[in-house]
């Protein structure tokens, strides 16, 4: 058993744990710039009790993915000004991309939207100044550190 096992379970974990890090710092840098950015939240549909004020969620039950779902990228961005859409799929360092993912990637291409697979805020920001969407002197560069 290895040192973090005990702590996290596995190695996916810890891995799951790096994206969804990266995720949230990539939602976090988009909007601050100010994309419309969101995370793609497949997988999991609320069940719902109560009215109004009292309205909650009382469990949670997976959702039957179909063949056309599987593999959409986490994140999902409009960018500016020509309102161009992005797809990011978050992978940790040594994740890579699955079967299905690499369909969505080519779909993308295929119908002129944009699609990176990235590792970390840094690698977003980059693609965004090389396609012009960010410029080097933007207040993004502050986010570098995140």
């Amino acid at each position: 058993m290895r040192k973090l096992d005990h702590i996290v379970g596995s190695d996916k974990k810890v891995r799951r744990h790096e994206e969804t890090e990266a995720q949230a710092t990539v939602l976090t840098g988009l909007r601050y710039l100010g994309f419309l950015a969101w995370r793609n939240q497949k997988g999991i549909i609320p069940i719902w009790a109560g009215t109004g004020q009292t309205r909650r969620v009382i469990a949670t039950r997976k959702n039957r993915e179909s063949e056309y779902t599987n593999g959409l990228p986490d994140i999902f961005v409009i960018l500016k000004p020509d309102g161009m859409l992005l797809g990011i799929e978050m992978k940790s360092t040594t994740g890579k991309l699955s079967t299905d993912q690499e369909t969505w990637r080519d779909r993308f291409f295929h119908n002129g939207a944009e699609y990176l697979v990235a590792t970390s805020w840094d690698e977003v920001l980059r693609f965004l100044q090389s396609k012009g969407y960010a410029s080097n002197g933007s207040p993004a560069m502050r986010l570098r550190s995140m």
